[in-house]
């Protein structure tokens, strides 16, 4: 059995067709879990591996579920993040530009 290391973009992991084996979990991340992602995302850190099997033409995510909804979110629908954020760093609609960096950084 073969395999490989593949470096990839964050879209092209969200926005290809990779299947669920019937054996992954469901969603388990909170809102906080996400908007950490986030933050590594932001900042460039790195996010872990991901883990596909390819059968043919197929392909399966055997590790990285609550990674890809995480992201999904995020590209899909920004405004996620902003209601993340209003969770997990407390953003209110009043707070200055200064505030908000304060309060992430």
């Amino acid at each position: 059995m073969a395999f490989g290391i593949t470096e990839g973009t964050t879209s092209y992991f969200i926005t290809n067709k990779i299947e669920l084996p019937r054996f992954q979990r469901k969603a388990t991340w909170k809102d906080a879990d996400n908007f950490m992602l986030c933050i590594s995302v932001f900042k460039g850190y790195p996010i872990g591996v991901i883990i596909v099997n390819e059968l043919g033409t197929k392909k399966f995510l055997l590790d990285g579920r609550q990674r890809r909804n995480a992201l999904t979110l995020m590209y899909n629908n920004p405004v996620e993040v902003y209601k993340w954020a209003t969770k997990f760093i407390g953003i209110k609609p009043n707070l200055s530009e200064a505030e908000v960096k304060d309060r992430f950084y």
